[in-house]
């Protein structure tokens, strides 16, 4: 039998835990956040939904056709479907309680309106045509502002840092600290996957109307990233 040796059996102590601990953490672990050294403002970000999505619609890469066809499928359809339903209901209670009146014919009607009592179960709109604006996917996105630059060397030096930041995600607060300013930590969920931040071209480098800031960084809409 070969002869086994206290140093080939592993340790169960709470010391050799700890040990081992900043090494499994170390795959883990945020690198360091790099910090711009030239000035920044924050602009305020503007958000539409509406308008958001009338641009998605009409100045993307897609054909009329395609464009008609989703406006009919997430727009059009559902509402027809809900319209439908609600009227066959309605004509369903027409039959069952024989005192009231089925939409479209006449008849005696004996004052109330089941219709309004039960007109059954609403169907819940599919997800892809819900209302273009997201109330708070708005909100997020304005609790925290684009950053701008007195010049436009100072602007693609900063989104080269952004996208030299080797993590899976970049946070508003980690985007903040980049800035060597502060917001709260809790904006530590909320930001962008790094592909989306290195899909950013030279275009999102903005000229707008502040005389003192006259350069800005549009950045794509904020989502939960934790």
């Amino acid at each position: 039998m070969a002869e086994v040796r206290m140093d080939d059996i592993p340790s169960n102590s709470q010391k050799s835990k700890m040990a081992a601990a900043p090494q499994a953490q170390g795959q883990n672990k945020k690198p360091d956040i790099p910090v711009f050294q030239g000035e920044t403002k924050q602009a305020k970000r503007k958000t539409g939904g509406f308008w958001r999505w009338m641009k998605k619609m009409f100045l993307s890469d897609r054909t009329p056709k395609e464009i008609a066809m989703e406006v009919v499928e997430q727009r059009i359809v559902p509402g027809l479907q809900d319209n439908l339903r609600n009227s066959a209901m309605a004509m369903l209670d027409g039959f069952i309680y024989k005192g009231g009146s089925i939409p479209g014919n006449a008849g005696v009607s004996n004052g109330v309106n089941y219709n309004r009592i039960y007109s059954g179960p609403q169907r819940p709109l599919p997800a892809q045509a819900q209302p273009a604006t997201d109330p708070k996917r708005d909100e997020i996105n304005k609790g925290f502002g684009n950053p701008c630059f007195k010049t436009q060397q100072a602007a693609h030096e900063f989104l080269a840092i952004m996208k030299g930041y080797d993590y899976p995600t970049l946070s508003v607060h980690t985007l903040y600290m980049m800035q060597n300013k502060h917001i709260d930590y809790t904006w530590d969920a909320y930001g962008w996957n790094r592909e989306e931040i290195l899909a950013l071209g030279p275009g999102c480098v903005k000229h707008i109307s502040d005389p003192d800031w006259p350069w800005m960084i549009q950045l794509p809409e904020a989502h939960v990233i934790a």
